[in-house]
């Protein structure tokens, strides 16, 4: 998929997901946290899956945003039941709620979903 921004909404909620931020991060923590480089990181999300199939209604996007950065990097990097075969991979590094957030700033976002409300106009982050 090879979009940047993708919005989609029901009758109670408007969500835009920062795709191409989301794939950026993606690759950033492979590369940090996966021991991988930077090249692999990039090859493993074009052919992640989860990212090929229509990311298109608020479910969709609601998918990607109940697990954070570091689960689906390291999903795309060694598979399903990744802390099984690598159980240092079962605990966020410490270092990783600092590096997130450093990411995200770089690109003058607080998360990469935004979540508003259309009963009553509130903003919420994932």
């Amino acid at each position: 998929m090879d979009k940047d921004i993708i919005v989609a909404e029901d009758e109670d909620v408007k969500i835009i997901f920062h795709f191409k931020v989301f794939c950026e991060l993606l690759k950033e923590c492979m590369s940090i946290y996966g021991n991988t480089t930077i090249e692999n990181a990039q090859q493993l999300v074009k052919n992640f899956h989860p990212l090929q199939q229509p990311i298109s209604t608020t479910d969709d996007i609601v998918f990607f945003s109940h697990e954070n950065i570091y689960h689906w990097a390291m999903l795309a990097l060694y598979g399903e039941t990744y802390w099984l075969i690598h159980p240092e991979c079962e605990k966020l590094p410490d270092s990783y709620e600092k590096w997130v957030e450093n990411a995200l700033s770089r690109h003058s976002l607080d998360d990469c979903y935004e979540f508003m409300s259309k009963n009553n106009n509130v903003t919420n982050k994932a």
